[in-house]
C-alpha cells in the first residue's frame, strides 16, 4: 500500500521561500502538511492528521525546476504621521522580496511509501486536500488530491527519498507535530517554530545536475560526524569580525553547562578529562576526537552582510557517544520546547543573545556547510599553521594543513588575498587570535578543490577549532567571486 499526495500548481510557480531571495525547492513535506491543519474543522480531520505525521518521512516526486525572485514596495503595517502610502496615508512603504519557483511541470507529489490509512482517515484526508486552496503564499494557487497506490509518472524524473544523511534538509511531519502547531497558533508564534528537518538523497539519474554530487560518486567524510546549530533572532546580527570571540562564549558555555548539572535540569555531568574533545587541553588529539565551536556568518549572497547569525558545534565522528548525545540533548535536538541552551553571554561585548533553533535561514541550516562538494572555498579566513618560508609556499603550508585537520589529499589550492565568497567578514590582526597576547600569524584565504566529494563542514588552520578557517561548498553557490 502507499499514498500518495498530488499538488497541481494552478499558476505553475511554486511561491514559498526559505529567507531573502532564497526559493523553496524541493518543495517541504512540513508545508504541505501545514496547509492540510490549516482546513481541519473536526476532530475526526485532525485524528487522520495526526495518523499521518506518524507515518515515516515521505518520498518527493518533484521536476527539474528555476528559480525566480520578484521586488516591490507595499504598505507596511507601522503606522506614522509623516506622508507615505499614496493608497493608506497613515502606513509606510516598505520593500518586499518574493522568492519562488518555477518548475519544469507544474505538479510534484508526496509519497508515503508504506502508509496503509483505513478507510476513514483515507476519507477525512481527500477531504482535508479538497479544501487546500494554495501552498506557501496565497498566490501559489493548487490543486491537491490525495490517491492510493499510483504509481510514479514520467513527467516527474526526481525522486528524493529521506536518507541518515542526504544534501538536502527538509521540513518534516513528525509525531506530535499537529499539537506543536496548534500550541503556537494559539501563543502567536510561528509554524517554523515547530519544525524538525530530515536529510533527504536524490535517487534519480538528473541528481547530478541538481546536486552537483551524483549518487554513484563516492563522497568522503571529513573528521566531523554532525554540525549542531543554534541562531541568534532574526535582525540581531553580530559584525563579523568577532568570530572568534562569539566561538570562544560559546565554548566557554558549553563547558559550564556539560561539567555541572544544573537542579532544574538535571543530567550526569562530565569531568575534565571528559571534556579534553570540547577544551583541547591535550598535545596531538587527532582531529575526529575533537570538536569545534563555530560563529556562522551570513555570507554567499549578493547583499549578504557578513554577520553573525547563529553559532554552531561540528563533533568528531570519534568523539564518545555518552558526551555527543549530551551535546544533542543542549542543543534540544531531543525535545520539542527548543534548546537547553537558551542564551549566550559574549563577555568581550557585553551582550546577550537568546538562542533557537534553525528558523528557515540557509546560514544557520547545517546542511549549508556539511552538503558534499568537491570544491571550498573560506567564508573566514584561514590562519596558518606555520610561517611560510617564502609566500610561494603558502599553498603548501594549506596543504599539509588540510591533511592534519582530516580531509583527504587536495587537488588544487587556490591562495586568495580576498574571500571567493560574497559577504565574507573582513577580521582584523586582533580578531585573528585566540587571546589578545597571542603573536600574529600569516592568514590568507582559499579555495580548495578535492577529486572527490567531501562532506562539511570544512575547517582548517590554526584556529579551526575556534570558527576561523570555515569553508563553504562552492559546488552549487551564488554570490561566487572567480
Amino acid at each position: 500500500m502507499a499514498l500518495l499526495l498530488e499538488v497541481e500548481l494552478l499558476t505553475r510557480t511554486y511561491e514559498a521561500g526559505i529567507g531573502g531571495e532564497r526559493a523553496e525547492w524541493p518543495p517541504h513535506p512540513a508545508r504541505v502538511f501545514c496547509a492540510l491543519v490549516a482546513h481541519a474543522e473536526s476532530e475526526e480531520e485532525r485524528a487522520a492528521l495526526r495518523w499521518l505525521e506518524n507515518q515515516d518521512p515521505p518520498e518527493l516526486e518533484i521536476p527539474e525546476a528555476s528559480s525566480s525572485v520578484l521586488w516591490g514596495y507595499v504598505p507596511t503595517n507601522a503606522v506614522t504621521q509623516k506622508p507615505g502610502s499614496a493608497v493608506y496615508p497613515a502606513r509606510t512603504n516598505g520593500s518586499r522580496v518574493w522568492a519562488r519557483t518555477l518548475p519544469a511541470e507544474p505538479s510534484f507529489r508526496v509519497v508515503w511509501p508504506s502508509a496503509n490509512p483505513s478507510p476513514e482517515a483515507f476519507q477525512h484526508l481527500a477531504r482535508l486536500a479538497g479544501r487546500v486552496s494554495y501552498v506557501g503564499r496565497p498566490a501559489g494557487m493548487v490543486l491537491m488530491r490525495v490517491h492510493k497506490d499510483v504509481a510514479p509518472r514520467e513527467a516527474l524524473p526526481l525522486r528524493l527519498v529521506p536518507k541518515g544523511v542526504g544534501p538536502y534538509l527538509l521540513r518534516v511531519p513528525y509525531p506530535g507535530y499537529l499539537d506543536a502547531l496548534i500550541a503556537k497558533y494559539q501563543t502567536g508564534g510561528l509554524a517554523d517554530e515547530a519544525s524538525r528537518t530530515h536529510p533527504y538523497a536524490d535517487t534519480t539519474d538528473a541528481s547530478a545536475t541538481q546536486t552537483a554530487v551524483s549518487t554513484e560518486t563516492t563522497v568522503v567524510s571529513g573528521p566531523y560526524a554532525r554540525l549542531c546549530t543554534l541562531g541568534f533572532p532574526s535582525g540581531s546580527g553580530i559584525d563579523g569580525w568577532h568570530t572568534a570571540r562569539v566561538a570562544a562564549a560559546l565554548r566557554a558555555a558549553v563547558l559550564s553547562r556539560l561539567g555541572k548539572p544544573r537542579q532544574d535540569d538535571p543530567w550526569q555531568s562530565f569531568t575534565p578529562e571528559e571534556l579534553v574533545p570540547m577544551h583541547g587541553h591535550r598535545e596531538k588529539l587527532p582531529p575526529d576526537q575533537r570538536c569545534a565551536f563555530l560563529a556562522l556568518p551570513f555570507v554567499g549572497y549578493p547583499h549578504a552582510t557578513g554577520e553573525l547569525i547563529g553559532v554552531g558545534i561540528a563533533i568528531g565522528s570519534a568523539v564518545d557517544v555518552r558526551l555527543r548525545r549530551a551535546v544533542l540533548q543542549l542543543f534540544g535536538l531531543d525535545r520539542d520546547e527548543g534548546p537547553r541552551l537558551a542564551d549566550l553571554r559574549i563577555a568581550g561585548l557585553g551582550v546577550t543573545l537568546p538562542l533557537s533553533a534553525p528558523d528557515g535561514r540557509w546560514s544557520v541550516e547545517s546542511n549549508r556547510w556539511c552538503r558534499p562538494a568537491r570544491r571550498w572555498a573560506t567564508a573566514l579566513p584561514v590562519v596558518l599553521d606555520r610561517w611560510p618560508k617564502r609566500w610561494v609556499d603558502v599553498a603548501e603550508v594549506i596543504a599539509e594543513g588540510v591533511r592534519m585537520a582530516g580531509y583527504p589529499e587536495p587537488a588544487e589550492i587556490e591562495v586568495r588575498r580576498g574571500a571567493a565568497v560574497a559577504g565574507a567578514p573582513f577580521l582584523r590582526a586582533e580578531d585573528r587570535k585566540r587571546r589578545p597576547e597571542d603573536s600574529d600569524r600569516p592568514w590568507t584565504h582559499v579555495v580548495v578543490s578535492f577529486i572527490e566529494p567531501v562532506r562539511g563542514p570544512v575547517l582548517l588552520g590554526h584556529l579551526r577549532f575556534s570558527g576561523l578557517g570555515l569553508c563553504v561548498p562552492l559546488d552549487d553557490e551564488r554570490g561566487v567571486d572567480e
